[in-house]
């Protein structure tokens, strides 16, 4: 049978909603040999799911998105007889791995063609993770097919398709030095309709609920400058095939002509440039960019540069072109970036490019994997605190994934050599990514990779400002052993000021506010400051009190109805005894538990009311009676707080942690099934003996207090100054939302 009428089909797709790479750029490959095919004088049709109405061409089936349609659908513009039907099958149709989609869809073209060759082939073209599978099981798994060309195939597809009958092997391997790129035609981008696949790549971010892949919406088009990497990092597969590093680009004139075309033709008005290292000759990189420059075209890097392949320069130009860059860190620890990674950079490029961008103002974006096989947790913690400190610092976006032991890399046969697949699933690799870790070894666990990086997400997240607290006053009618601001002057602070101060904050988008002290109720202007804070926006106004000036019902009702939100009353036992051995305020356990008789029957449905205690060797054997005693006042919520060593507490032993802990433990584990308990200020190594599924408290970071005679602090970096890490921190899995230990019987900041 003489071959000459071919049909490509890039098929639709059945992606989970945590895809990684870019399944809307894979037909690239189908277009790609599509004009190849058509060079070589074959009359070619394509089938491109992506490129039909988005009416009907995205629908959930399961947890999956199935994304073009379905077969019939696909194939409903299809006209004539074709000798050969050639499928494309990217890492997103899951080759390594046995799916009922898969099995469909061939079945399902057998049965439309039953007279054609039916061929699969990768039409790889680089940039995105390369999945190696085995090909004779591929074809095993689907005896529909006649034959599967792996890699890149603009080369070898019309070679394979003009033999003779017979002649054609199962499995044919494309080689990439065969691949003379400039000699390549552009894209077949002419066999689809275009506005269609705009059409499509406007309706797929929706359709999984993602924020679009770029800010500024414009008809956008995948393309490629090169193809494979020089270098040989141990977790990529950028070089399928090969046993060695290749790296292949085209000429400037070339990709003048190549975008001219994409622009001119296809109506791009930027480009998605998926090459695996872009930047590698910097020379042509530059270059590149005044091509697209001169054409009016934006472009994106999806992938990202090399950092230590970066100027100044080069950034300023990329500027005008890029709505942002991105680069890849891997690991902040220069031994596994070295010796494990293999990717022959130093952290300190990253950095360097970090401080540009954060001088330009271009926003960066810096890509970290943690779990590889020769980590530790020491080695993780580096690279977590690195990424926190380039967004904190610079401003840089963390991109953060799990190591996931790609087929076909190095670290993947390292893996495989080592006995470290067991909880590798191969036919969901993306749930690895940013879910499950893929491996443990005897230095880490999967669940403290997994404890790691959710902790990292939180504390992330509690960058960004969201609460200012303010001392109101240092006048106080307790004088409580362990208060925080017990060695100040006795004065209240200024209305002015911190109306002045509340607006700042309101507009840097700060919401919630907390009234504190000393004692707030005995500030002249508290609800003065109460309505002035609620007239400008805030929406959420907590005050903490002893609760003593609550005992008068009229002010407890004042308050109440004076604009607040929450109610936080301190209460430190559950009798006189034990409570005014912390305050040293006789009586005050009497007005106290007064007040907060007074909030609970007094306070609108709207306000919510909690007790907080600070937690002590006096007071930690009767947390049982202290809650049972909340329980019965009808409070729901208690914050259990351990002293820091700030104002009284500053020179006081704190008590031994682990004997209070031991001693409140029992109790928090009983009345937990009833009341709301939250433990506060106590380092999460030390409460995960205790309490193995605590949540460690990263929320400091995202407020900020506000002195009575002293400018604005970050209450974290505040609390921190009198933190130290031990030795046992570099290697503690909570060391990211952890500053250390607090220390004690030292003079006060």
């Amino acid at each position: 049978m003489s071959v000459r009428r071919v049909l490509v089909v890039n098929p639709p797709l059945l992606l989970e909603k945590d895809f990684i790479d870019y399944p809307f750029f894979a037909g690239l490959g189908a277009l790609s040999n599509a004009a190849a095919l058509r060079a070589r004088g074959f009359s070619v049709q394509v089938a491109d799911a992506q490129a039909m109405a988005m009416e009907g061409a995205s629908r959930r089936t399961g947890p999956q998105i199935l994304v073009g349609g379905d077969v019939a659908r696909l194939l409903a513009g299809v006209s004539g007889r074709f000798d050969a039907v050639v499928v494309a099958i990217s890492p997103f149709l899951k080759p390594q791995a046995s799916t009922p989609h898969a099995r469909t869809l061939f079945k399902e073209l057998r049965a439309r063609f039953p007279a054609a060759l039916l061929l699969a082939a990768d039409f790889y073209f680089g940039g995105m993770h390369y999945i190696e599978y085995d090909g004779e099981e591929f074809l095993g798994r689907h005896p529909e097919l006649d034959a599967l060309v792996k890699y890149e195939g603009e080369t070898v597809l019309p070679d394979v398709l003009e033999l003779p009958p017979g002649r054609m092997p199962r499995v044919v391997f494309g080689r990439a030095e065969a691949v003379r790129l400039d000699e390549l035609p552009i894209p077949a981008w002419d066999l689809i309709n275009v506005e269609r696949y705009y059409d499509f790549l406007n309706g797929f971010f929706p359709a999984f609920g993602r924020p679009p892949l770029f800010a500024r919406n414009l008809p956008t088009l995948p393309a490629s400058t090169s193809r494979g990497c020089v270098y040989r990092c141990a977790f990529c597969t950028s070089n399928p095939g090969e046993a060695r590093a290749l790296f292949r680009a085209h000429r400037p004139a070339y990709l003048k002509r190549y975008f001219s075309a994409l622009k001119i033709r296809f109506g791009a008005r930027r480009l998605a440039l998926l090459d695996s290292c872009p930047n590698n000759d910097p020379r042509r990189f530059r270059e590149i960019l005044k091509i697209i420059k001169r054409l009016g075209l934006k472009c994106e890097f999806p992938n990202g540069l090399r950092a230590d392949k970066l100027t100044l320069e080069d950034l300023k130009m990329l500027q005008g072109l890029s709505e942002s860059v991105t680069i890849s860190a891997e690991s902040a620890d220069p031994e596994v970036l070295a010796r494990h990674v293999k990717k022959g950079m130093s952290i300190t490029a990253v950095e360097r490019v970090a401080a540009w961008c954060r001088r330009l103002g271009f926003p960066l974006s810096i890509h970290y994997v943690v779990g590889m096989p020769d980590e530790t947790l020491g080695s993780v913690n580096r690279t977590l605190l690195h990424a926190l400190q380039m967004k904190e610092k610079f401003g840089a976006a963390p991109l953060l994934q799990n190591f996931v032991p790609i087929p076909g890399s190095a670290l993947h046969r390292d893996c495989a050599r080592r006995g470290l697949l067991e909880h590798f699933d191969a036919e969901n690799l993306s749930r690895h990514f940013q879910g499950d870790p893929a491996v443990e070894t005897p230095a880490f666990s999967r669940r403290q990779i997994s404890r790691m990086t959710q902790l990292f997400s939180r504390r992330l997240e509690s960058s960004a400002l969201q609460k200012v607290i303010i001392n109101l006053t240092y006048h106080c009618s307790n004088r409580c052993r362990f208060c925080a601001v017990g060695g100040r002057k006795k004065t209240h602070g200024d209305f002015k000021r911190y109306c002045g101060l509340l607006r700042e904050y309101r507009k840097r988008g700060v919401e919630a506010l907390d009234l504190d002290g000393g004692e707030p109720t005995l500030y002249p202007q508290l609800f003065a400051l109460v309505r002035f804070a609620k007239k400008i926006g805030y929406r959420r106004i907590t005050v903490t009190t002893n609760g003593r000036r609550l005992s008068d019902r009229t002010f407890a009702s004042r308050l109440l109805l004076s604009g607040i939100t929450d109610l936080l009353i301190s209460l430190h036992g559950h009798n006189a005894d034990i409570h005014e051995h912390h305050t040293r305020s006789p009586g005050s356990f009497k007005e106290t538990l007064r007040g907060l008789r007074h909030a609970v029957r007094l306070k609108p449905e709207r306000i919510a009311l909690a007790v907080n205690i600070v937690v002590t060797e006096k007071n930690a054997p009767t947390a049982s009676d202290f809650f049972r005693l909340i329980n019965e006042l009808g409070v729901k919520k208690v914050n259990v707080q351990f002293a820091t060593p700030f104002g009284g507490a500053a020179r006081a032993r704190r008590g031994d942690i682990s004997r209070i802990l031991g001693g409140l433990a029992p109790a928090v584990t009983e009345w937990r099934k009833r009341l709301d308990i939250e433990l506060v200020n106590a380092n999460p190594c030390e409460i995960s003996k205790h309490f193995p599924e605590s949540i460690p408290e990263v929320g400091k970071h995202s407020r900020e207090m506000v002195f009575v005679d002293s400018p604005p602090q970050n209450l974290a970096s505040y609390l921190d100054g009198r933190r130290r890490k031990t030795a046992a921190c570099r290697v503690c899995e909570y060391a990211v939302a952890c500053a250390g230990f607090y220390v004690f019987g030292r003079r006060a900041p």
